[in-house]
């Protein structure tokens, strides 16, 4: 069972990283599909001022990898850009980032992402089974817009911390706007290499003399993880407030799938939902 410590650590790294990252989001150029007002609050307003974007997220997710138990999540973010500049697309599930190259077609950049972590006396049927705790995942991250309508993602990431190895995604985001309401839906795909999946979803040789053989033991490689799809709606209900609300499916497939742990603790069907709110504001540059 995680200490205390281990815990609290584990929920301020969840709510930190995001915040703290995730200020330069949108401190770049303008994206495809949104509104380029020069005027904010139907105001004038001169060059040297941002348009800063403060945002709160809650939700429901899997309370580890694999889990068919329901845990609630909840962090706050922060972006800015320049005045003129559009808001720029981001989905519900992207990792927070700092573009370090940014035009209307093309972003690369730097990406913090976390995963939640496994722990043997969260439940009891998970007792025996090794820990797989919390990670923090650096990496980079590329966006595409071919299309004004169409965003392909790539996220590539080390886990660092409890378990280690390289996970990523790939998805494709089609996005519309009706005036005030963004509509985006896509597919998405998760894979992890050897050392990271044989962390979270093999069982080892101890595991099942612990458990009397509730679980065998199991050795996993890496690959795609799983397949699903993410949509959101988003509606700006003024220049300061925007709400969004997404939803989010995963079928874990593979050896992910194919996990002792997975069949008989927890599922393959992952199941995301939540919804967040934005808060929009002029403020004078500081630099």
């Amino acid at each position: 069972m995680p200490s205390r410590l281990s815990k609290f650590s584990a929920a301020l790294a969840a709510v930190v990283i995001p915040a703290v990252f995730a200020g330069g989001v949108q401190a770049q150029s303008a994206n495809y599909g949104e509104r380029s007002d020069i005027m904010f609050n139907n105001t004038p307003v001169s060059s040297d001022q941002w348009i800063v974007t403060v945002k709160g997220t809650i939700g429901v997710s899997p309370a580890w990898p694999g889990s068919d138990r329901m845990t609630f999540f909840g962090y706050p973010s922060i972006g800015y850009r320049h005045v003129g500049e559009r808001p720029r697309f981001t989905s519900p599930d992207d990792s927070a980032s700092l573009a370090l190259y940014d035009t209307s077609w093309l972003r690369a950049g730097v990406v913090a992402g976390y995963g939640a972590g496994r722990y043997s006396g969260s439940e009891r049927r998970l007792w025996g089974i090794h820990d797989a705790g919390w990670s923090v995942q650096p990496g980079v991250f590329l966006d595409l817009w071919p299309t004004e309508f169409l965003r392909a993602r790539i996220e590539a990431r080390y886990a660092v911390g409890n378990v280690h190895g390289f996970v990523g995604s790939v998805g494709l985001d089609f996005v519309k706007s009706f005036d005030r309401l963004t509509l985006a839906v896509g597919p998405r795909l998760k894979w992890g290499s050897d050392r990271y999946n044989d962390n979270v979803f093999g069982v080892r040789f101890e595991d099942a003399l612990r458990t009397a053989g509730f679980v065998t033991p199991y050795k996993a490689k890496g690959g795609v993880n799983s397949l699903g799809f993410v949509a959101s709606a988003s509606y700006t209900w003024s220049d300061e407030l925007t709400t969004t609300v997404f939803g989010g499916y995963d079928r874990l497939m593979s050896d992910a799938g194919d996990s002792p742990i997975v069949q008989r603790v927890g599922s393959r069907n992952q199941y995301t939902a939540g919804v967040s709110a934005a808060y929009s504001f002029n403020m004078r540059a500081l630099w």
